[in-house]
């Protein structure tokens, strides 16, 4: 820590450190409107309140029996039971505002202490370790204002305190906007996804081959599952002849969902698509290659004539086979009823044009899924810039700024 910062407690800092408590009447004490009542679930994890989900309780009740947790502008909060450690301050559109046992808020003494700062350090790698370490275990985990008050904070010169603020608010401010922009590609996969099997499986995506190779879309036939496939349910299988490790002498075991271990032996040699037929998994498609074995809850889909199964598996993706499941408590898929499910049926060459096709797009998307994994590293990145920002690694501090012990010494 540079030399003219200083290690104090948060108690040194503060003029209030408490806590609320339940409005008399429970849950039906709240209100339709009124004065916002904040729970541990109102604290995001940016550190912003959320006043959309807020309950709310009368004024009276907020002046007198819980008179004692009104907040105020610039209060520091800290979730101290269930959710522990997490932040926030309280913000002028935040007001009037109340509270419950879960959260503490710290007022601090002096108006020259910066609350970002204070709120910041809080949610630091260190500081939160140095939190949840001391948790109390009871039927709810806790943290107890005791605690609260004895957790160690540094603090350098009031100037810094700001240039640390902004330059953590800064970066933030970009990660953030980072984070949104993966999120959204994220989220836009599925949707892009369908769309290109949309223009795959309507003849749009290969007009230009079928042009260049002289042949029209009248050459699609309409087909069922049934003429085309071969389709049989796979075999039950014990759980406990189901291995979770794979080795040399094991086989992989397809439920409706994917691998779910490895068999000893196995019932199908080949490259074939498979259906989920079971429960949540209806309709679900699965590309199975080599020698493998299929349980009870995977349909096998092998093709009667020449077929690129590859097309095959991407095409069963497009037909959204799980509207056809029974509507039970227990969803299943009859061989039987998909097999009438119709399709259209290009030649074999532009099954294999179309196959080359979706491969390219899908290899390309898949990419942008896989950069997409910054979003879980941003968080990352987020405790990192605290860690060096409360260690004073962030290059703002100014050596020759008074120390901060004498603004200490007099509060």
């Amino acid at each position: 820590m540079p030399g003219n910062w200083v290690w104090t407690r948060i108690e040194t800092l503060s003029s209030v450190i408490s806590k609320g408590t339940t409005p008399t009447g429970g849950k039906d004490a709240y209100k339709d409107s009124g004065i916002g009542f904040l729970r541990v679930e109102n604290i995001l994890e940016n550190g912003i309140i959320d006043n959309e989900s807020l309950k709310y309780i009368d004024e009276q009740t907020h002046n007198s029996v819980l008179k004692r947790s009104i907040l105020a502008e610039r209060d520091v909060l800290v979730s101290i039971a269930g959710t522990l450690g997490r932040t926030a301050i309280v913000r002028e559109e935040n007001l009037p505002l109340n509270t419950n046992q879960a959260v503490a808020f710290i007022r601090l003494i002096s108006k020259d202490l910066n609350e970002v700062y204070i709120e910041k350090a809080l949610s630091s790698p260190k500081l939160q370790e140095m939190l949840l370490a001391q948790t109390k275990v009871t039927s709810i985990p806790n943290l107890t204002l005791e605690i609260i008050k004895n957790i160690p904070i540094p603090i350098p010169p009031i100037p810094e305190q700001h240039r640390i603020v902004a330059r953590i608010e800064s970066r933030f401010t970009k990660l953030d906007r980072a984070k949104e922009l993966a999120q959204s590609a994220l989220d836009s996969f599925e949707t892009r996804k369908a769309a290109i099997l949309h223009k795959a499986f309507t003849g749009e995506l290969t007009e230009k081959w079928r042009e260049e190779h002289g042949v029209g879309l009248e050459s699609w036939e309409e087909k069922s599952l049934g003429e085309v496939f071969d389709m049989r349910a796979g075999k039950f299988i014990e759980a406990k002849m189901i291995f979770q490790e794979d080795n040399n002498a094991r086989y992989p075991c397809f439920g409706g969902n994917g691998v779910r271990g490895y068999v000893d032996n196995y019932n199908t040699e080949g490259d074939f698509p498979l259906i989920g037929r079971q429960g949540a998994l209806c309709g679900n498609i699965n590309m199975a290659s080599g020698k493998f074995c299929a349980t009870e809850h995977a349909v096998i889909v092998k093709p009667k004539t020449d077929t690129n199964v590859f097309w095959a598996f991407h095409m069963l993706n497009k037909l959204n086979l799980n509207q056809y499941s029974t509507a039970t408590a227990q969803p299943g898929l009859a061989v039987s009823k998909i097999s009438g499910v119709s399709f259209l049926l290009p030649s074999l060459p532009e099954q294999t044009e179309i196959v080359r096709i979706l491969d390219s797009l899908f290899e390309k998307e898949q990419r942008a899924r896989e950069l997409c994994g910054v979003i879980e590293k941003i968080d990352l990145m987020k405790k990192a810039i605290l860690a060096r920002a409360f260690r004073g690694e962030l290059g703002t501090n100014d050596p020759g700024e008074e120390r901060v012990v004498g603004l200490v010494e007099e509060i």
